[in-house]
């Protein structure tokens, strides 16, 4: 997940949430990528409750 890899990279939410725009990678349900939809999915990460594993998302 390209949100994991940049984060990994030490990469800020701010930068993140442009590089998903410009990618034009859209969120499940908003039009774009924001900060605090990126600072939520990395606390998520942060808790374990987004665990990557096998190349694959494991939500708990």
């Amino acid at each position: 997940m390209l949100v994991h890899q940049l984060w990994k990279q030490e990469t800020n939410p701010n930068r993140i949430s442009d590089i998903l725009n410009e990618k034009k990678l859209l969120p499940r349900i908003a039009k774009f990528w924001n900060r605090h939809s990126v600072v939520n999915i990395l606390i998520r990460f942060e808790q374990k409750q987004i665990v990557f594993k096998v190349g694959q998302l494991e939500l708990r």
